[in-house]
């Protein structure tokens, strides 16, 4: 295992500016938050590689402002899942030519399933979009999120009979798997050998979000269960910007985590 950031720790400083902070603090992985639907596009993604390039960054996983058109790609209205596929994609390519493994993807609000829904349906639409992120070089890493679908164990657990694993993989988040009530290790359970990136963070009694270290997780058993699956790939640290006084304390965040690492070298 090993420790990254994500850029939208820094939110809401410009993606371009965020790579320059985390460099000075020599962090070496990193997951990009695309911001805004422009900062995918070609040109805004070469002024990001030159950067990356310059420092020596490794690209661990895209993220995109994404509830712009996500939800959307699983619409019954075509024109609308056709204007989200045309950005969807984007986002792919943005992710291939910035050198990311992963694209770490929300999908569909968490809306109440009726008698018409089809779960093989929905499987049928993520695994179209899967194969789209595959064509561009990654997968797609499918997050658990309070506020979405994915936030239900047992809503994975009903996907995962009509999805091919070697499609896609998992992103689990430490935070959202608070909030929506879920142990971590029942969402394990379900992601197991597809778990692909992770996004850490801590939590006290007033917030569900804090810097590692500054709160009540006991890290060493996230790591240990971790450890217990097999897996062995990042570690995003990734907050909100009011977790922080100063820039700094991401850094001390980092070093945190690198030294529970040392246990699993």
């Amino acid at each position: 295992m090993f420790i990254g950031v994500s850029t939208a720790s820094l939110y809401p400083m410009e993606t371009e500016k965020t790579i320059d902070k985390l460099a000075q603090l020599g962090v070496k992985n990193i997951e990009i938050f695309l911001e805004a639907n422009c900062e995918a596009e070609q040109d805004f993604c070469k002024l990001l590689k030159d950067k990356l390039d310059f420092y020596g960054i490794n690209v661990v996983s895209v993220h995109s402002f994404c509830a712009a058109f996500e939800p959307f790609l699983f619409s019954e209205y075509k024109r609308r899942s056709n204007d989200a596929l045309l950005q969807f994609t984007k986002v792919c390519k943005a992710m291939g030519y910035l050198g990311a493994s992963y694209y770490t993807f929300h999908g569909n609000r968490n809306i109440q399933s009726n008698n018409y829904f089809s779960y093989r349906e929905y499987s049928l639409v993520f695994t179209s979009l899967a194969r789209i992120a595959r064509e561009c070089g990654g997968l797609l890493a499918w997050e658990n999120v309070s506020w979405c679908q994915s936030g239900s164990v047992d809503f994975l657990k009903n996907c995962m009979q009509y999805l091919d694993y070697r499609d896609f993989g998992f992103t689990l988040d430490l935070k959202q798997a608070l909030r929506s009530n879920e142990s971590i290790e029942d969402y394990i359970s379900v992601m197991k050998g597809n778990l692909v990136n992770v996004h850490v963070s801590d939590y006290n009694d007033a917030s569900t979000c804090v810097l590692p270290g500054d709160g009540k997780r006991n890290f060493e058993e996230v790591l240990s269960l971790l450890n217990r699956f097999n897996y062995d790939k990042a570690l995003i640290l990734e907050v909100y910007s009011d977790c922080y006084q100063n820039i700094s304390q991401i850094k001390n965040s980092v070093n945190f985590l690198e030294g529970l690492l040392t246990c699993y070298e």
